[in-house]
């Protein structure tokens, strides 16, 4: 009897803080989450002016493009795909100001969005905050995240916002904020309909294929329209032949296999490692459906040059994969596995920035700093190490088992 009183006494002990915390948690969630996202845009603006030089310049010939496009939005004359992308150079067109500046604006706001709208998505297929936050700490440490920021005049920011939303419409089966952000989605950037197979086998959870289908048509055909039109006004020319194909693999045929492999990998750092053990925890339908989401992001290797901005799109399925893995791991065998791999990829990145010292050209860091990527994929590890080591739960239940 004393020792289950002790038990029990040990249990309030545990439990009542934490009530308490998990109380004060949702009494301010809201204020806490945008706490977060001001840190992490600050943290990654300034991680930006660093290492990557002053944000607000145009560095890249596709910023380039967009920036001149922002001047004049309906202009035939420019280069595709980027004369297709109407919406954010559109949008900075309307504000009255510098134009660089508008964009900084509209990308900022976009990026703030795109972190919010994280943190619900993740605390949605999780049923924690916790792991909604560090949704937040995930996605605002990846390189892509912080080398977009940095180039100003991109389009990437709003085209991240439609992709989250319509996953979050496909989660809610919210069939308007899905076709919303399809719609509106395609003027800043077509990836988007890559969305349309997962909307098809959701709904033939429910219906026959011949209606699914016909519902995925028809939820398909306004944005389908839109990008139809838009090709049309502006005009095809090249871009839409075999010869982008021919001229894109060539281009990656002259990269180095360890600078493809470094890019691919600096995309999720170690989210890719717990994404490919998560496969077999994601007992979520959802998750699952959305596995059909990834080989699509990957086919669009053989169009673009940009390896990491392209598989990045890949975010609304490989984090909360990832994050399945890291919840489950903590209670079965696979924790001691994936512990010591964790921690062995928060070592390589470090090493991988001496090697980089002692011979600069043994990975060319193009565009990318290769310090700054080195450290923010050694925090990504760092952090997941962490999480596997000291989770309450995990901690709680050892305690009252001893």
């Amino acid at each position: 009897m004393a020792i289950a009183g002790e038990g029990r006494l040990a249990l309030r002990a545990v439990t009542r803080p934490s009530a308490r915390l998990k109380k004060r948690l949702a009494k301010h969630e809201w204020a806490t989450v945008a706490v977060a996202v001001g840190l992490a845009m600050v943290v990654t603006t300034l991680l930006a002016f660093v290492f990557i030089g002053s944000s607000g310049r145009v560095i890249t010939p596709d910023a380039n493009a967009y920036y001149d496009r922002s001047f004049h939005p309906f202009e035939k004359s420019g280069d595709a795909p980027y004369i297709y992308r109407l919406l954010t150079p559109f949008l900075v067109n309307l504000l009255p100001m510098d134009h660089l500046i508008g964009f900084g604006l509209v990308n900022s706001a976009g990026f703030a969005l795109l972190l919010f709208l994280t943190y619900y998505y993740i605390k949605r297929l999780s049923a924690s905050k916790v792991y909604g936050l560090l949704g937040i700490a995930f996605l605002a440490s990846c390189p892509v995240f912080v080398y977009t920021l940095s180039n100003t005049c991109l389009t990437d920011s709003l085209s991240f916002v439609f992709l989250i939303a319509a996953f979050i419409g496909l989660l809610e089966r919210n069939d308007k904020l899905y076709l919303i952000a399809l719609t509106v989605g395609v003027l800043n950037k077509e990836t988007i309909l890559l969305t349309v197979p997962l909307y098809f086998l959701l709904a033939l959870e429910k219906r026959s294929f011949l209606i699914s289908l016909r519902n995925s048509v028809a939820v398909a055909l306004p944005a389908v329209a839109i990008l139809l039109a838009v090709r049309v006004y502006f005009g095809t020319g090249e871009y839409h032949s075999a010869g982008t194909i021919e001229d894109v693999l060539e281009f990656h045929s002259h990269e180095s296999i360890l600078r493809i492999g470094f890019l691919a990998y600096s995309t999720f750092g170690v989210l890719w490692l717990l994404f490919l053990f998560g496969l077999k925890k994601a007992n979520d339908r959802f998750l699952r459906y959305s596995l059909v989401f990834v080989p699509l992001v990957f086919a669009q290797l053989i169009i673009a040059t940009d390896i990491a901005r392209m598989l990045f799109i890949a975010f609304p399925v490989v984090m909360p994969i990832a994050f399945a893995c890291l919840r489950e791991a903590r209670a079965d065998k696979s924790r001691s596995l994936i512990l010591p791999l964790t921690a062995f990829l928060t070592l390589i990145p470090l090493g991988g920035m001496a090697l980089y010292y002692r011979s600069p050209g043994f990975i060319d860091p193009g565009l990318h700093n290769m310090y700054l990527d080195m450290s923010l994929l050694a925090l990504q590890a760092a952090i997941a190490t962490m999480v596997l080591l000291f989770d309450r739960e995990t901690l709680t239940a050892r305690t009252l088992s001893s």
